[in-house]
């Protein structure tokens, strides 16, 4: 107890991060982290006082999702994670990781077209920015915020690009701040490529230790997407698209699959998301064929399913690469990421892989059995647990149902959904203590 005293007492704050840190602050976020999981209860004791405008964004989110039949498993996930105030509705990234992320706002509405709202969760993190770089994080509650060198500027860009295609056209008085944006994205740049300096919390992978300055395949594919995006905001001449797509195919392994980055051959799930991204958002392919084909075909598979990162030999990654050694199998060292693997075969499949029904029907069961976890364990070392229990109900494994939509119709979304496989039982286990925390 004196400890955490003394901690409120003295109330240092990392370089990344920004805003006001009062003891008074600090003791409500700790209270919402232990008392706060469930948003019902919040939102039924502000609703008597939520604005004309937060009263539209509720009654056009449900419009929607009775509209949209096939969609409702994903309009019940975003429901579970935004917390309505008086004057804001906070979309959080999960229970376990209760505060705002650019990454997981965005992903967790692409499944949507609601300009009002995404423009509404958006501006929280465009007013919060003075500098040109926006922020990683938004506490809740409170106003501070963390910002990291990762791709959070880029993908606010192509949200807004998103959001200028459903008619919410960059008004004047914000040109000036997307470009700045876009300025600090191109100081990023060298040929093309988008360079990440050496160390932790530079991509959605933020666990992972860069030993030095890198280029992310991952990160330099959001680059690629993001050339799209500003053309079509106007910021860009266009010219740069040509040079990042060049600097997104040159991160071919040998095999003539993406690797991880620059410098380290390992296979990555995620490095197919800029791709996905300028297909989905923009109708652009930026990679080969043969590029996503051999990509996809090529990613290890085991007793738990697709490590998301793994060695060229299909092996788990030495623990020693992160900041924290996590087990293999476990979180970033080649758990396997139900966001990342749909948005891989969605692509593949509109690069002309045959349509794979078994592993759509089978990954939205997982996501349903599980209460939409974070992610999976794999490797025999977890046998017979799944998932941290403690990481379920998170935002983003919306975008499933967003890639999905991509390769099936809506009925062919709404037989698998509500279809069971019988034969995997109806739970599963996780002993949570065996495992180590998210760092973040």
């Amino acid at each position: 107890m004196s400890k955490n005293i003394e901690g409120l007492l003295h109330l240092s704050q990392p370089e990344f991060e920004t805003g006001p840190k009062t003891p008074l602050g600090v003791g409500t976020r700790r209270a919402y982290h232990t008392l706060g999981t469930d948003v019902r209860a919040i939102n039924v004791l502000t609703a008597p006082f939520l604005t004309p405008e937060l009263r539209r964004i509720q009654d056009n989110l449900e419009r929607q999702k009775e509209i949209h039949e096939h969609l409702q498993p994903a309009f019940d996930l975003l429901n579970q994670n935004i917390v309505y105030m008086p004057k804001q509705a906070f979309l959080r990234a999960s229970p376990f990781h209760c505060d705002n992320w650019v990454r997981d706002s965005f992903y967790g509405t692409l499944f949507i077209d609601e300009p009002d709202f995404e423009a509404h969760v958006l501006s929280q993190f465009d007013k919060a920015d003075t500098s040109g770089h926006l922020p990683t994080t938004r506490l809740f509650p409170g106003t501070r915020t963390w910002a990291f060198d990762d791709e959070s500027t880029m993908l606010g860009l192509i949200w807004r690009a998103k959001l200028a295609q459903s008619g919410e056209p960059v008004e004047a008085n914000e040109q000036s701040r997307w470009r700045q944006r876009w300025e600090w994205v191109q100081s990023h740049t060298q040929f093309g490529q988008y360079v990440s300096p050496a160390g932790t919390e530079h991509s959605w992978f933020d666990t992972y230790h860069f030993p030095r300055a890198d280029v992310n395949t991952y990160t330099q594919g959001i680059y690629a997407a993001t050339t799209v995006a500003v053309t079509r905001l106007g910021l860009g001449n266009g010219s740069e698209i040509a040079e990042a797509v060049d600097g997104y195919q040159q991160l071919q392994h040998s095999s003539g699959r993406l690797q991880f980055s620059r410098s380290q051959p390992y296979t990555d799930v995620s490095s197919l998301t800029g791709e996905f991204l300028a297909m989905a958002l923009f109708g652009e392919q930026l990679l080969s064929d043969s590029i996503v084909l051999e990509t996809v075909y090529s990613l290890p598979k085991n007793s738990g399913g697709i490590p998301v990162v793994a060695t060229e030999d299909g092996g788990y990654l030495n623990p020693r690469e992160f900041n924290r050694q996590y087990l293999p199998g476990d979180y970033h060292n080649g758990g396997d990421w139900p966001l990342f693997n749909a948005f891989a075969h969605a692509t593949a499949e509109k690069h002309g892989a045959s349509h794979d029904r078994v592993f759509w029907q089978t990954l939205i069961e997982d996501l349903r059995r599980s209460n939409n976890a974070e992610y999976f364990y794999t490797g025999d070392g977890f046998i017979p647990e799944s998932h941290n229990p403690t990481r379920t109900r998170t935002v983003w494994n919306t975008g499933v149902y967003k890639a999905a939509s991509i390769v099936m119709s809506p009925q062919d979304i709404i037989q698998i959904t509500c279809e069971r496989d019988d034969d995997k039982g109806d739970l599963f286990y996780s002993e949570a203590s065996q495992l180590p925390g998210s760092s973040l």
